[in-house]
């Protein structure tokens, strides 16, 4: 287990579910089917993680990767809650999914990202990813993604 100030990152479980999806739905304004985090936690439980506030148990934020073909990861889902934002837990949450798909030998993350979130397209390049494309249409509501990606060393 991880911590930071006011924070701790632990691995997904089955009984986070139900804060996950409303953080899902209040941050990114998606819907993602619930059965997705129950298979990611299942089959890549060290790249499920979450954040949590130790003293109320609240789920602050969460991150969803996989390990692709060959060396590459992909970050599949990541929130914060927005009242917990610019508190270290989106960097804690990234650095350490980061040191997990190092120690699967993934040496290139990538990721999507909304390319009207100019929150998050600074909070990735600061974070050392680079946009590498952009894919039309990515979102249900026709908005526009960027590819990021970072080399991991």
């Amino acid at each position: 287990m991880f911590s930071g100030p006011g924070f701790v990152i632990e691995p997904f479980r089955p009984g986070d579910l139900v804060s996950v999806l409303k953080l899902v739905q209040r941050s990114l304004g998606e819907e993602i089917p619930y059965a997705f985090f129950l298979q990611m936690s299942t089959l890549r439980p060290d790249y499920s993680l979450i954040a949590r506030d130790p003293a109320t148990r609240a789920v602050l934020g969460f991150i969803v990767g996989t390990k692709e073909a060959g060396h590459e990861g992909r970050v599949l889902v990541f929130a914060v809650d927005p009242e917990a934002q610019g508190q270290g837990v989106g960097h804690a949450l990234l650095a350490r999914l980061q040191r997990s798909m190092l120690l699967q030998d993934v040496r290139q993350v990538h990721l999507e990202v909304r390319a009207d979130n100019h929150r998050a397209i600074e909070f990735y390049r600061r974070h050392g990813f680079s946009v590498t494309g952009l894919q039309e249409a990515a979102y249900k509501d026709g908005a526009d993604a960027y590819r990021m990606m970072k080399p991991l060393h």
